[in-house]
């Protein structure tokens, strides 16, 4: 688990014990199997599981009522290239938001929570027009 985090952190050397610990409770709950096997699966075969594909999952959330996106990307994300998450808002301009952590890798929530909600919590405060506090 510490060397596959490694790989997709943005700073490998701040990988801890504790957080390739916290990765792993996922791993022991019941059926999360079917759901990496479903994921691969879809990839390699380039089939989406969704009806459509992921720009039609994208345009269904939108048209959900009081709904907003927003695609926060690490610079450094080797599994998902910022330049993808970029295109998938491009598409969709004016609805969705796009920012991109730098230095940060593919789990930017977990490799800088605190950074992370401060994003989140700008982009809140941006939708409902009023501070948090």
């Amino acid at each position: 688990w510490l060397d596959s985090l490694r790989l997709v952190w943005g700073n490998p050397q701040g990988v801890t014990g504790a957080d390739a610990l916290r990765f792993q409770w996922p791993a022991i709950g019941q059926g999360w199997e079917a759901g990496l096997l479903a994921f691969t699966r879809s990839r390699i075969l380039g089939v989406d599981a969704y009806p459509g594909g992921d720009y039609a999952l994208v345009q269904e959330v939108l048209s959900l009522p009081n709904t907003s996106i927003a695609i926060i990307a690490g610079s450094s994300d080797r599994i998902v290239p910022p330049s993808a998450a970029r295109d998938v808002a491009e598409r969709f301009s004016s609805q969705i938001r796009f920012v991109q952590l730098e230095g940060r890798g593919h789990d930017p929530f977990e490799e800088d929570e605190d950074e992370f909600v401060r994003v989140v919590e700008a982009f809140l405060e941006e939708e409902d027009g009023q501070d948090l506090d």
